[in-house]
């Protein structure tokens, strides 16, 4: 089952909901929700708005808990929602901790947020428990500087989708799937060959775990049947490899080096 839990905790892990401010309490929950939905957002290539929309499930007891679901905006599939829900509240954490990565509407998100939590009573700590663990306060506390760093990297991957008002690219490599921002042209390219694998080089944000934060695409190449490209790599793969490590082929061939 998912479930995504603000907490509110003190020195004691309870917050009484009847001796604490609401006002801060809740601002932090709506950042939280804006900044999760906004993730969301920039995930999706077709509609400009998330697949999901965060519900409000359930206020539970004995402390100030706000229990958070997904559900679908756009049809009856809660579980493409709920994952897609998960996949945004996995990313929130990690732009909290690294304030100056991502895409710049998702870093006002981010912003806001912080300085919700900043405005928390001194005894209160948010944090995120469930199907995602953080702890909210302790990351902007943190204020770690550098978090994440940015380089070109080169790999193949199959697009999915592409478009939005400002051009984003889905793709899937390493065996998962991320959505890049690219230049008009390539995310047009990219939407006229959805399925195809291509070569991709971006400049890609990562933080300290390696996890992708955001990406630029800069080229896109796509492969055809027959690519000459594709079937060397082909041939590497299966042929090539086993010979990287030794150092003299020839001798390894059993063959006499002509003098």
């Amino acid at each position: 089952m998912t479930e995504l839990v603000l907490s509110f905790e003190g020195p004691r892990k309870q917050v009484r909901p009847d001796r604490c401010e609401a006002a801060p309490l809740l601002r932090t929950a709506l950042d939280l929700i804006r900044l999760i939905e906004r993730i969301g957002e920039h995930a999706s290539t077709t509609t400009d708005e998330p697949e999901f929309a965060v519900t409000l499930t359930e206020l539970r007891a004995g402390s100030v808990k706000f229990v958070l679901g997904f559900t679908s905006r756009h049809g009856p599939s809660t579980a493409a929602a709920a994952e897609a829900g998960v996949a945004a509240a996995q990313l929130a954490p990690k732009y909290l901790a690294s304030p100056k990565a991502g895409p710049a509407a998702v870093r006002k998100r981010v912003d806001a947020l912080a300085s919700s939590l900043t405005k928390l009573p001194t005894y209160v700590k948010a944090h995120l428990r469930g199907t995602v663990e953080a702890d909210l306060s302790a990351l902007v506390q943190a204020e770690v500087e550098g978090a994440f760093a940015t380089s070109v990297e080169t790999f193949r991957a199959t697009i999915l989708r592409a478009g939005g008002t400002h051009p984003r690219v889905q793709l899937k490599f390493d065996g998962r799937t991320f959505t890049f921002d690219a230049p008009q042209e390539i995310a047009k390219q990219a939407g006229a060959t959805l399925y195809a694998e291509a070569d991709v080089m971006a400049l890609l944000q990562r933080d300290a775990d390696q996890a992708i934060l955001h990406g630029v695409i800069q080229t896109l190449r796509v492969l055809e049947p027959g690519d000459p490209v594709d079937a060397i790599d082909q041939w590497y793969e299966a042929s090539g490899k086993p010979w990287a490590k030794v150092k003299d082929i020839e001798k390894a061939l059993g063959r006499r080096k002509l003098a």
